[in-house]
């Protein structure tokens, strides 16, 4: 009982300190002025202002496409990497491993900047700085996806999982991407709650 209450109590006021940022520029934005600590002139003009400019829709629109595209093309890259590592090419995972531990000695943001200095003025698609961005957030993000899909994998055993669906007349690409992955996901649920649990 105890454990249970101190662990609501570490999970709230951790809450509490990521959420207050966020309160804070919330409450400071829906008011005209500030007189020392209280606020007055509740206003909703600079929301109106904002959600009227056409530039703030494709700005939020470009914002998305570029956090969400990384994610989904990363992770389909290491997925289908790992099921040829997994299944015809076994040897090579070690070699798969220190490619995608490689962005891990370069900072995110120094690659970024790098990257759009070295190709801002290049001709064609490569002057696209939304192209370029997604391709170093992919690049950004690999060792963590890698590191993380790799050890789902790890844990469903996922050679055994696709030998057992093939003696079921299942073939080898339908078996990793109907039986394999959706078993990753599984695990990750459970694990994610069984933390939670345990933390509570």
């Amino acid at each position: 009982m105890k454990k249970h209450k101190s662990g609501l109590v570490i999970v709230v006021i951790l809450s509490i300190y990521l959420l207050l940022p966020l309160l804070m520029t919330l409450l400071y934005s829906v008011f005209s002025k500030w007189n020392g600590i209280l606020p007055e002139g509740f206003t909703l003009q600079y929301y109106a202002q904002l959600f009227s400019d056409k530039s703030f829709g494709i700005s939020v629109m470009r914002t998305v496409l570029i956090s969400v595209l990384p994610i989904l093309l990363t992770a389909l890259v290491i997925l289908l990497t790992m099921y040829v590592v997994i299944l015809y090419l076994p040897g090579l995972e070690k070699y798969i491993r220190i490619l995608c531990t490689i962005p891990y000695a370069i900072q995110g943001v120094i690659l970024a900047v790098s990257v759009l200095a070295l190709y801002s003025n290049a001709p064609g698609i490569l002057s696209n700085r939304t192209l370029l961005l997604t391709g170093t957030y992919c690049v950004a993000i690999l060792p963590y996806m890698y590191q993380g899909i790799q050890s789902s994998l790890l844990s469903v055993n996922a050679p055994r999982l696709i030998e057992a669906a093939q003696m079921l007349g299942a073939g080898r690409l339908y078996a990793f991407f109907r039986v394999v992955v959706p078993n990753i996901n599984r695990r990750c649920h459970l694990c994610y709650a069984f933390g939670l649990y345990n933390l509570w």
